[in-house]
C-alpha cells in the first residue's frame, strides 16, 4: 500500500472502491460517516479505522450486531468493545460487519493506483463518447442486460428517430433514465457561454429541491465539458455537500455524459441516484447520450427550419400585402385639415424607431396609419405584424405575442413562434392595447423595456428587436386612475402620441372616400356602378358616422351590391339610418342661406308625408299651424302646396 493510505472495497453486487489518507475513517449507516453502508444490519455509527504509525487498527463503536476481522490467513478475530476493542488490519484482511451469517464485507486491498486522497475517490469510471458504437454491441452481449432493458432501449431509440421536436426527445430520454437507471434526479443541461444551465429536470421526489451545485458538481461537469468524457462519481461526502438540500442519503453517486453534435458540445445528461452506479450503468448512459445527442441536434435543426419557414411565410404575406397596396393604390385618403395634421406628425416620427401611440375612435384607420409608419420607415423591408389585443383571451393573447412550447397548455401540439419573434427586425402593431389584462401587462412591459420574451412553457428568454406601434380608443389616463392599466406601461408606449380625427371632423373627405371605395368595390364585385346621385352625396355628408371610415366602407360596399350596372347610387339603396338624413347642400355657403334651404326642404318633406295636411305637419314639426303658414309664405310654398 502507499505509505499512510488505505484502500478498501465494499463487496457486493455493485462493489465500490474507497481510498483514504485520513487518520480516522468512520463506517456506518448514517450519512455522517465517511463510508456509508445502507444495510439494516449495520449500526448508524458502527466502527472506525484508526491510523497507527504506518498501519491501521479497526475499532467497533458499540454496534448492535458487532464486527469481526478475518486476517489474510483466514483466521477470524471478533472485535469486542471491552475485551478486544481494536484489531490490526492490513492487505488481505476482511472487515465483516453486522450479521455473522450474512455480513457486510469490506476488503483491505493493496494500493495500485495513484496516491490516496482524503474522503473517497472523486470519479471511479470514465468513458469516451467515441466508444458508444462499440459499447452498444457489448451491452447486447452483456449478461446484466435484461430483455426488458433492451426492449425499452429499442423503444427509446425508435422514439428518438421519429420525433421532430426537442421536448419529445428530452421526455423520452428522461423517462428511460428514471425507469431503468434507478435515478432519483435526471436532467438535461444546455451548454451556453462556457457553462451548463439546467434545461429540463425531473425527480422522483414529490417536491423538487434546488438544483445541484458545489465542488463535486463542478468537478463532474468540468470533465464532461473539457475532456468530453462520460463520468461516474461516487464521492459521497462531496456529493452530499453539493446536494445538501436534498433528502439525507438520497445521493450516493452520479453520472454525467456530454451531448455532442458534430464537434460542438451542446449540453450534458445528468443522473443522480441513491445507489452506487456501476460501469455497466455508465456504459448504458454513454449509449443513451450518444443517440440523444444526434436526436437533439436534429430537432434543433428542425426548429431553426420551422422558425425560418414561419418568418418566410409571414414575409411572403407582408410582400403580398405590399403588392396589393401598390396595385390598388391603397393609402390614407383625404384632404381635410384634420387629416393633414395627423399625417404631418406621422411623417416626423416614421424615420425613427420611436414607439408611437395612435389615439382615436374605432374605425379611424389606426392600422392603416401603423402600416404607413412601417412602410415609410427604416424597417420597411422587414415584417409588419398586427394583433388586436381586445379580440383574444389573456392566455391566447400571451401565446400569440410570445409563442409557446409544445405541451405548454391543452391544444399546444407543437412549438409556435409568437408575433414578437416573427416581427424581429420589423414592426409590431398592438391594436386596442388598452384591453390587455393586468397580468399580461407586466410581461408586455418587460418585452418593451428589455427586448426579452419568454414563450409560454419555456424558461429560456429570447431577445428580439421590434419597433412597437400601439393603438387604443380608450383614454389610458382614465384607465390608469381606475387601476386597469399600469402607469409604467403607459409611459413606455406613450412616447409619441398621434391623434387620429373622426370622420365627422373630416366632412370634406366623405365624398373623396366614397368615390375611392366605389372604384374599389366595382373592381372587387365586378360591377359598373357609375357614381353617386347628388342627393346621395348629401345624405352621406349629413350623417355623423359613429363607426368612422370603416362604417363608410361597409355602407358603400352594400350600396354597390344593391345598385344596377350603368346606374348611379341613389338614396334609396342606402341604409335606413342614412337615407333618412336631411340632405346637405353639395356646396358650402353662407350659414343663414344654407339653413333656410334646409328648413324649406324639411317642411316640403313633412307636407308630402301628411298629404298636405297643415295641422298634422305643424304637429310633427313642433310648431303652431299659424307659424307653419308664415314659413310657407316666406318660402313661396302657399301657391305650390
Amino acid at each position: 500500500m502507499t505509505t499512510g493510505s488505505i484502500r478498501l472495497k465494499l463487496v457486493g453486487p455493485q462493489p465500490v472502491d474507497f481510498v483514504f489518507d485520513d487518520d480516522v475513517v468512520s463506517i456506518g449507516r448514517g450519512d455522517e460517516n465517511m463510508i456509508v453502508v445502507s444495510d439494516p444490519r449495520v449500526s448508524g455509527v458502527h466502527g472506525r479505522l484508526i491510523r497507527k504509525g504506518s498501519g491501521w487498527l479497526y475499532e467497533d463503536l458499540g454496534s448492535t450486531n458487532g464486527s469481526m476481522i478475518r486476517d489474510a490467513g483466514g483466521k477470524d478475530v471478533v472485535v469486542e468493545p471491552r475485551k478486544n476493542p481494536r484489531v490490526a488490519v492490513g492487505p488481505g484482511c476482511k472487515i465483516l460487519l453486522g450479521d455473522v451469517a450474512h455480513p457486510v464485507r469490506l476488503d483491505v486491498l493493496e494500493e495500485k493506483g495513484r496516491p490516496g486522497r482524503s474522503r473517497t475517490a472523486d470519479s471511479v469510471w470514465r468513458r469516451s463518447m467515441g466508444d458508444a458504437g462499440q459499447l452498444g454491441t457489448q451491452l447486447v452481449q452483456n449478461p446484466l442486460t435484461s430483455r426488458k432493458i433492451l426492449h425499452e432501449l429499442f423503444e427509446m431509440f425508435r422514439t428518438l428517430a421519429a420525433v421532430s421536436d426537442r421536448t419529445a426527445a428530452v421526455t423520452a430520454v428522461l423517462d428511460f433514465a428514471l425507469s431503468h437507471l434507478d435515478a432519483r434526479v435526471v436532467g438535461i443541461y444546455t451548454h451556453t457561454d462556457e457553462a451548463l444551465a439546467p434545461d429540463a429536470v425531473r425527480s422522483t421526489w414529490a417536491e423538487m429541491p434546488r438544483l445541484p451545485s458545489g465542488a463535486a458538481f463542478s468537478t463532474l461537469f468540468h470533465e464532461v465539458m473539457e475532456q468530453r468524457l462520460c463520468v461516474v462519481v461516487d464521492d459521497q461526502i462531496s456529493l452530499h455537500n453539493s446536494f445538501g438540500r436534498w433528502p439525507a442519503g438520497a445521493v450516493r453517486s452520479a453520472i454525467a455524459a456530454p451531448l455532442i453534435a458534430g464537434e460542438d458540445l451542446v449540453g450534458a445528461l445528468f443522473l443522480a441516484s441513491d445507489k452506487v452506479y456501476t460501469q455497466f450503468d455508465l456504459d448504458l448512459v454513454t449509449v443513451v447520450a450518444h443517440h440523444a445527442s444526434a436526436c437533439l441536434h436534429n430537432t434543433a435543426l428542425i426548429e431553426r427550419l420551422s422558425d425560418a419557414e414561419q418568418k418566410l411565410t409571414k414575409e411572403n404575406e407582408f410582400l403580398r400585402e405590399v403588392l396589393d397596396r401598390k396595385s390598388s393604390a391603397v393609402g390614407i385618403i383625404g384632404d381635410s385639415v384634420a387629416l393633414k395634421t395627423s399625417l404631418k406628425q406621422v411623417r416626423v416620427v416614421s424615420p425613427t424607431d420611436t414607439t408611437v401611440l395612435l389615439l382615436g375612435e374605432t374605425g379611424t384607420g389606426k392600422e392603416l396609419f401603423a402600416r404607413y409608419l412601417h412602410d415609410s420607415g427604416p424597417r420597411r423591408n422587414n415584417v409588419f405584424a398586427a394583433v388586436n389585443c381586445g379580440a383574444l383571451a389573456e392566455t391566447l393573447l400571451e401565446s400569440e405575442l410570445f409563442g409557446h412550447k409544445k405541451g405548454a397548455f391543452t391544444g399546444a401540439y407543437a412549438d409556435r413562434k409568437g408575433l414578437f419573434h416573427v416581427a424581429d427586425g420589423g414592426t409590431l402593431f398592438l391594436d386596442e392595447v388598452g384591453d390587455v389584462s393586468p397580468g399580461l401587462q407586466v410581461k408586455l412591459l418587460r418585452a418593451l423595456e428589455s427586448g426579452d420574451i419568454t414563450p409560454v412553457g419555456s424558461v429560456k428568454p429570447l431577445t428580439v428587436d421590434v419597433r412597437i406601434v400601439a393603438a387604443t380608443n380608450k383614454n389610458l389616463n382614465d384607465e390608469v386612475k381606475a387601476g386597469r392599466f399600469r402607469e409604467d406601461l403607459l409611459y413606455r408606449i406613450n412616447v409619441f402620441p398621434v391623434n387620429l380625427p373622426p370622420l365627422r371632423d373630416r366632412t370634406g373627405d366623405v365624398e373623396i372616400l366614397a368615390n375611392w371605395f366605389l372604384e374599389r368595390f366595382n373592381d372587387k364585385l365586378q360591377k359598373r356602378v357609375t357614381g353617386f346621385a347628388p342627393e346621395t352625396i348629401g345624405r352621406l355628408r349629413s350623417y355623423n358616422w359613429p363607426g368612422n371610415v370603416r362604417e363608410l366602407q361597409n355602407e358603400i360596399e352594400r350600396a354597390v351590391l344593391l345598385s344596377d350596372d350603368g346606374e348611379m347610387i341613389l338614396p334609396e339603396v342606402l341604409s335606413e339610418r342614412i337615407s333618412g338624413m336631411v340632405e346637405l347642400p353639395v356646396e358650402v355657403g353662407p350659414l343663414k342661406e344654407t339653413m333656410g334651404r334646409l328648413e324649406e326642404q324639411y317642411i316640403v318633406r313633412a307636407l308630402k308625408e301628411h298629404g298636405g295636411n297643415r295641422t298634422k305637419t305643424a304637429e310633427t314639426l313642433g310648431i303652431s299651424r299659424q307659424a307653419l303658414t308664415v314659413k310657407l309664405s316666406r318660402y313661396g310654398l302657399v301657391r305650390n302646396r
